[in-house]
């Protein structure tokens, strides 16, 4: 089911994804190109209820047919990418204890993240539209960064790249970045572990993790 946005308690991972115990090594031997019923895993944040209704409102406006030409994503899928785990099917079974451990391990307050920017990222024959963002990069980027610590702790390396952004839809046309006269500002409180279909715009949040008040 999608992400509500209500917050949790920390839940304990209970999957039945047939996997296979090995040892846990680089994240990259756990990527794989496009496939059929690929489910992707990932830490994430998502935008709050009123960044989540201003950021569809400002996507629908831009991906008119007159304007870029795109198709909004679903508004409850509105989410900045911490971290990507990999592909369900690849990772061993007890690298979801050990993501567990890693998130729990996380102690971080609450912030606030501003999106000031729109831009356009190249995605294969189109582009993503993505927000960007001005004040709170910093914390967010302390969040990302203890989180990706953690998780080496657990002997598995994710990946070192981090460019935090929102992908508001995948359009025909670029656009240039471009300021928002009307930033858009979240409140963090909390960041998740995500299962997603490929391809589908169906997101199926596993745990999550509450930020101190």
């Amino acid at each position: 089911m999608p992400f509500t946005g209500a917050p949790q308690q920390p839940q304990q991972l209970s999957l039945d994804l047939d996997l296979q115990p090995t040892r846990l090594q680089s994240a990259r031997r756990f990527m794989q190109r496009k496939s059929p019923q690929r489910t992707d895993l990932f830490f994430a944040i998502y935008l709050d209820v009123a960044a989540t209704a201003r950021s569809a409102e400002l996507a629908r406006a831009l991906c008119g047919p007159s304007q870029l030409s795109g198709r909004p994503r679903p508004a409850e899928i509105l989410h900045v990418t911490l971290v990507p785990v990999g592909v369900a099917s690849l990772l061993p079974a007890e690298a979801f204890s050990a993501l567990e451990r890693a998130a729990a391990s996380i102690d971080q307050a609450a912030f606030n993240v501003v999106f000031d920017r729109v831009a356009s990222f190249k995605n294969g024959d189109s582009f993503a539209l993505v927000l960007l963002c001005g004040d709170g990069l910093a914390a967010l980027t302390a969040l990302r960064n203890s989180l990706h610590a953690a998780m080496a702790g657990v002997e598995f390396l994710g990946r070192s790249r981090f460019k935090p952004h929102v992908t508001l839809a995948y359009c025909r046309k670029p656009v240039a970045e471009t300021a928002l006269g009307a930033p858009i500002a979240s409140t963090v409180r909390e960041f998740a572990l995500v299962r997603s279909v490929y391809g589908e715009g169906v997101h199926m949040p596993l745990a999550r993790w509450r930020l101190r008040d």
